[in-house]
């Protein structure tokens, strides 16, 4: 491609030159091939303050991660570490055991004997007395014996009276016959008379009454051991 003036015509470098006219008879220029080459281009200042900035926060990243685990590897450690194994102390299995003495025979038990009661309390009883006082209040039955005795009591009517059984009880021989009815007269407002007679194994005490009064009883139990029967009225 051939322009007029100072026109550039690109062909291959290899080519050969042709003269070109510049308007003058027998001047000429020789064809030139230029190459264009780019220069780098140079980072701006921007982008290096922003890598300084990047570089810095990253070191102070590091820098504070560092500090966080000097802080927390020891708590972290402790939590995890496995328990540590406490030596237990020897047991009386574990510890040598001396050598035993032959057995010796072990020593005979003794016997067992029936318990005997005291010779204070024979196994029965015996009324030895019956006696009254009376007053204005209560007539009062006295029955002495020689200990205490277990006893059913209970009144009765028509007619009026109390009877008091005393179980596994004996008449004394002094106050008459274990087989016939001994009587006591009272005849007081409340008493007429105290009837005693044996019964089986036990000895029945019969208070006739005056009236249909109320009563009770106590039982000491140290001597003199006495049961009284205090009759009331209603």
């Amino acid at each position: 491609m051939t322009d007029e003036g100072n026109s550039l015509e690109s062909t291959n470098p290899d080519a050969p030159v042709t003269p070109v006219g510049t308007g003058r008879s027998g001047d000429w220029m020789p064809r030139l091939h230029i190459n264009l080459v780019r220069e780098p281009r140079r980072p701006s200042a921007g982008k290096w303050i922003v890598r300084v900035v990047g570089a810095a926060l990253v070191v102070v990243l590091l820098c504070a991660g560092v500090q966080l685990g000097k802080h927390f590897l020891p708590a972290f450690r402790a939590a995890f570490a496995p328990a540590p194994v406490r030596p237990q102390p020897p047991t009386a299995a574990s510890q040598p055991q001396p050598a035993s003495a032959p057995l010796a025979a072990a020593p005979a038990k003794p016997q067992a004997t029936p318990m005997a009661l005291p010779s204070a309390l024979p196994a029965r009883a015996t009324l030895l007395a019956v006696r009254h006082i009376s007053n204005s209040a209560a007539t009062s039955i006295e029955l002495e014996l020689n200990r205490p005795v277990e006893l059913h009591a209970e009144a009765l009517h028509d007619p009026e009276r109390v009877f008091v059984d005393l179980l596994n009880t004996d008449i004394a021989p002094e106050m008459g016959s274990a087989t016939g009815i001994i009587t006591q007269d009272v005849s007081d407002a409340r008493v007429q008379r105290v009837r005693v007679a044996g019964r089986g194994t036990a000895t029945r005490v019969v208070l006739d009454l005056n009236c249909p009064c109320g009563y009770s009883y106590k039982m000491s139990q140290q001597p003199p051991y006495r049961l009284v029967v205090a009759v009331e009225k209603p």
